[in-house]
């Protein structure tokens, strides 16, 4: 990394807000700034429910539909330890992509109407 984008990973974690931090997620996946992303992560984290409540880049986000079908046991209901380790799986399969193609796939889901992931 050279020392200017040092800098100004150094500036923008430095100045992280309610009202900054999606942007700067998005540019750091982007640039693939592995230290920029764990600061914004662990920023976002922290103040997830605030940035819910105050940001408008979280209004903005795309909103991905995700049908999850779970087997039933005897006829009952899946527990909710199955369901959340189906969800979880979604989630890791989007986090195994390379950074370049998850902005990418993230952005086709979203064009496509009606989209469904069955597991």
């Amino acid at each position: 990394m050279t020392p200017v984008v040092k800098a100004c990973a150094n500036f923008l974690a430095d100045n992280l807000n309610l009202k900054n931090c999606i942007g700067i997620r998005r540019q750091a996946n982007f640039n693939d700034d592995v230290y920029l992303l764990g600061k914004v992560d662990t920023f976002i984290q922290e103040n997830f429910e605030k940035i819910i409540d105050e940001s408008v880049e979280f209004t903005q986000l795309p909103c991905i539909k995700t049908r999850i079908i779970v087997p039933t046991e005897d006829g009952r209901r899946a527990n909710l330890e199955k369901c959340t380790n189906i969800a979880q799986s979604t989630l890791d399969y989007f986090n195994g992509l390379p950074h370049d193609r998850v902005e990418h796939s993230i952005e086709m889901l979203t064009h496509k109407v009606g989209i469904r992931v069955y597991l």
